[in-house]
């Protein structure tokens, strides 16, 4: 991805087709930045905000990650910053890799629910190793199935940074989740008259 460094204010950036952003890293001084919309967007999608990728400011080429970006509230899928993160290529990178469902439909034609314990995984791995995200097969999956840490499917070189014994996610009904949920938005007033007299 080439970027260019910002020097317009941010409204006239983005009257430009363009996205104003900031790479900083470890002795790497803040730079503001520019990049294209549709090249930005295309990366974000490639890379997520966990794998490392190239890019090219001033002739120079640098290794980074998508820290974190900001939408807009009305259009989502329109980016109003962005911040990247520049690597070493002996960093070791700690990161939360998200979790991605696959097959999910064949869950919700059976009136099934997968209610998710885990959406990301805290993981840490080279820079050149990394991934975008991890995918979780919900095919065959049944009522009350559960799939753990330790089912997931995650590259050799990626080391997960919490015990395999931990529910990802379970499969529930979805009529007797929405009953839970009801019930529970009806004890809160309940409990609130309680811990109103406790004080008294």
């Amino acid at each position: 991805m080439n970027l260019n460094i910002r020097t317009d204010n941010v409204k006239k950036v983005r009257n430009s087709g363009l996205i104003p952003g900031v790479i900083y890293g470890k002795e790497f001084k803040a730079i503001s930045v520019e990049a294209d919309a549709l090249e930005f967007k295309k990366v974000l999608a490639e890379n997520g905000k966990t794998k490392v990728f190239e890019i090219d400011l001033k002739g120079e080429k640098h290794k980074v990650y998508i820290k974190d970006f900001q939408s807009f509230l009305l259009t989502k899928n329109e980016i109003m910053h962005f911040d990247l993160q520049k690597v070493q290529a002996n960093e070791i990178m700690h990161v939360k890799i998200p979790i991605s469902l696959v097959n999910k439909e064949e869950i919700e034609k059976k009136s099934l629910l997968v209610s998710m314990v885990m959406t990301e995984l805290p993981c840490e791995f080279a820079v050149e190793n990394g991934i975008s995200e991890i995918e979780v097969d919900l095919s065959g999956l049944e009522l009350n199935d559960a799939i753990y840490v330790k089912d997931l499917i995650v590259p050799k070189d990626v080391k997960v940074n919490v015990d395999e014994d931990e529910m990802v996610l379970v499969i529930r009904d979805i009529k007797m989740a929405e009953e839970e949920e009801t019930d529970s938005d009806l004890l809160v007033p309940e409990e609130a008259e309680e811990e109103e007299t406790e004080e008294e």
